[in-house]
């Protein structure tokens, strides 16, 4: 495995890592994490989609850890301060919900077209609502996917 082709870590990532040394009040010594500062961190997980940390901290946590699936406690781990602010998500299950939630979306672009359509009597209504709808698709395709540029366009043609 070549180092030289890993990307560097996000900004969010490194501010993740500060912020869980700060909130165990920095359990490893300050010459150990230097790193953390350093310029040339890299990303241990392969990149995501440029959607999927903005889906992540607006849609899923608030609403869905709200029902307790993702979030621990505080004062559960007792290594844990009970004024924790990290979420410790367990990736299987939070990659499920993202799944499920980009299959409701498919399924909402396929069908709502053609009740938009049904409404509509001119031809070029229609037409507008489906180029309205193949644009948004292919928006939603380039944003919420790690597929090259040709990809999107055969899936959004097909």
């Amino acid at each position: 495995m070549n180092l030289k082709t890993k990307p560097a870590a996000s900004k969010s990532a490194v501010r993740n890592v500060r912020k869980w040394l700060r909130n165990r009040n920095d359990p490893i010594h300050h010459n150990e994490v230097e790193f953390v500062d350093a310029k040339d961190v890299i990303a241990a997980r392969p990149p995501r989609a440029p959607f999927r940390p903005a889906f992540e901290q607006n849609v899923l946590i608030p609403i869905v850890g709200r029902l307790g699936l993702f979030s621990n406690r505080p004062g559960r781990d007792p290594t844990q301060p009970s004024d924790c602010t990290t979420i410790e998500i367990d990736d299987d299950l939070f990659d499920g919900v993202v799944s499920l939630c980009i299959f409701l979306v498919a399924v909402v672009m396929l069908i709502a077209p053609l009740w938009a359509l049904t409404s509509l009597e001119n031809q070029f209504h229609k037409l507008g609502v489906i180029t309205g709808f193949l644009i948004i698709f292919l928006l939603v395709l380039n944003w919420g996917t790690l597929a090259k540029p040709f990809e999107i366009l055969a899936a959004t043609a097909g």
